[in-house]
């Protein structure tokens, strides 16, 4: 992602409303994506929860998708992948939402 493995970390603060757009540039199957925020429910957004086929259509090779998202919940958590066996070959990275 980006070049680096683990992903890049994101970081907000608490009460922040978080943009990230992700651009899907698998091409080796092609195949799509999805990127779950993993200990923040998604209350009001449900559609950017990232559970492909079930809050969202994944996101098409070559397309791209912008989660918008309240941090809501403090902590050190993660994204990852919610799609194919993409988490276990490294689509995941820290998801800090400082207090």
């Amino acid at each position: 992602m980006n070049g680096k493995f683990p992903g890049p970390p994101i970081e907000a603060n608490l009460g922040d409303e978080v943009f990230v757009t992700v651009i899907n540039k698998i091409d080796h199957p092609k195949e799509g994506t999805a990127i779950h925020w993993h200990g923040l429910p998604q209350w009001s957004n449900g559609q950017y929860d990232g559970v492909p086929f079930i809050q969202q259509c994944p996101i098409a090779p070559g397309s791209s998708f912008t989660y918008n998202f309240k941090a809501d919940v403090a902590g050190i958590t993660m994204y990852h992948a919610h799609y194919s066996a993409q988490y276990m070959d490294g689509l995941y990275g820290p998801l800090i939402i400082h207090g």
